[in-house]
């Protein structure tokens, strides 16, 4: 019924929840790309009274998470965030940009140590298929991307107008 950006968490929306941590530290400019149900979201900021910011591009069709960054008018900057717009980020965004461009970094990737614990016991087979260990339940630690970006606009070349491109194939 609602794109994801207008789904409702406690008293406000994500993308609300979103732009007040940007907001927190100043940054008050945001570029969003819309396809999805495009219409609900301009009119939920038309009739909203905002302390920031906002341009919107079009998408005619999905483009993935960064295609439809090469159709945005407005000069990102040398060095921007590109954010999903379904998690909430409990950081410093002024430091993480800071890394990001003591760096050089051209993509730098807010990830997530995440620990997964197999229910089930583990067989350690040697190639002649005989048992060399069992490993009860064994606990995997995996760093996840959590789909919060800076990215520096020499990207924006590795892109085709139009294109659908996900940030795993870019």
């Amino acid at each position: 019924i609602l794109p994801k950006p207008l789904m409702p968490l406690g008293e406000k929306t994500l993308i609300e929840l979103i732009i007040e941590k940007f907001l927190k530290f100043k940054i008050d400019s945001f570029q969003m790309v819309i396809n999805y149900k495009s219409n609900l979201i301009k009119s939920f900021f038309e009739n909203t009274k905002n302390l920031f910011k906002i341009n919107f591009t079009e998408e005619r069709t999905p483009l993935g998470t960064v295609g439809g960054l090469k159709s945005i008018k407005s000069n990102l900057g040398k060095n921007f965030f590109v954010i999903n717009c379904d998690t909430i980020f409990n950081l410093n965004f002024l430091e993480m940009m800071k890394y990001h461009e003591k760096n050089n970094n051209i993509l730098t990737i807010a990830t997530s140590k995440k620990t997964y614990q197999f229910p089930y016991g583990y067989c350690n087979v040697g190639k002649d298929r005989t048992l060399n260990s069992i490993s009860e339940k064994p606990k995997f630690r995996f760093l996840v991307n959590t789909g919060l970006y800076v990215a520096n606009n020499q990207i924006l070349k590795l892109l085709v107008k139009n294109k659908k491109i996900d940030m795993n194939e870019l």
